[in-house]
């Protein structure tokens, strides 16, 4: 149904199933969430490759959709998307620390014109990674603020910033903590 629906060949939804059929793949197959970014991922990517994981699987679907939402900006006549991929992350990382879902925008003030710019976004309908709803603002699945969360904190880490030794392992029983691990692995 995928292909069909988004216009592929049928020679590239047979290459797709048989894919997401791998037995590497069977975890990400079972969730429709992490299934539809599988499926959008390969179909863009093309499936030739090494199996991605999990934390791939969202480090590109992410990006994909922050390209496509910048691009959709430009068309609407934004010269330039004054957010960044770093807005997101801080988004997440603060409703992780607050073990929230959602917060009000005016949380993130201090993010200046990068939060104006995604809440912008976020309102039009440009970027289906957000939601805003009453004047809150939270992630379309809580998988994206959870994998996002742990992308801060390991580009943090990556740079040496600060060491947050004893506070990680306050959180090593948080549900966001493996993809902390996936990311720190993932991206060495």
């Amino acid at each position: 149904k995928f292909a069909r629906r988004n216009g592929l060949a049928e020679s590239v939804e047979g290459s797709l199933a048989a894919e997401v059929a791998r037995p590497e793949y069977a975890s990400l197959a079972q969730v429709p969430v992490t299934l539809n970014l599988l499926l959008h991922v390969l179909a863009k990517e093309g499936v030739e490759g090494a199996v991605l994981s999990r934390s791939r699987l969202y480090d590109r679907a992410v990006r994909m959709m922050v390209q496509a939402s910048t691009f959709r900006g430009r068309l609407q006549g934004e010269e330039r998307v004054a957010w960044t991929l770093d807005t997101l992350r801080s988004v997440a990382f603060w409703n992780q620390c607050q073990g929230v879902r959602s917060q009000s925008w005016e949380e993130f003030e201090d993010l200046g014109a990068q939060v104006s710019a995604l809440r912008r976004q976020v309102e039009r309908g440009l970027l289906p990674l957000l939601e805003s709803v009453h004047g809150q603002v939270q992630f379309a699945h809580l998988s994206f603020q959870e994998f996002l969360a742990a992308d801060f904190l390991a580009n943090v880490l990556e740079q040496g910033v600060v060491d947050f030794g004893s506070w990680l392992q306050a959180c090593a029983g948080s549900a966001w903590w493996r993809w902390l691990r996936a990311s720190i692995t993932a991206s060495r």
